[in-house]
């Protein structure tokens, strides 16, 4: 098989794990801004947040920074992606490959 083909190969199947992860993405980002806003309502000073595999409590003013970092993060890994990813399909489109 020629190194072309492979490279097409491979450029084509990075597309699709591109768009995977973009819906990943949005779907956490999504998955925290609403949890910002339930941070943002509550009363207490304390809120559980999840850190990995457990949950802690700290203060508020921490979880809400925490959170929008998570979000800061989110939208770069989104940005990134969507570069990436357009830059794949363009060089796709090129070679006159649609429909990815």
């Amino acid at each position: 098989m020629n190194d072309s083909y492979v490279d097409l190969q491979m450029d084509m199947h990075r597309v699709q794990e591109l768009d995977e992860l973009y819906n990943v993405l949005t779907e956490q980002k999504a998955k925290n801004e609403a949890a910002l806003r339930r941070v943002r309502q509550e009363d207490e000073k304390g809120v559980y947040i999840c850190g990995g595999a457990f949950f802690q409590k700290i203060d508020k003013e921490s979880a809400l920074s925490e959170i929008e970092s998570r979000i800061q993060r989110f939208e770069t890994n989104i940005r990134e992606n969507r570069e990436e990813y357009e830059l794949l399909v363009k060089k796709l489109h090129q070679i006159g490959i649609y429909g990815i």
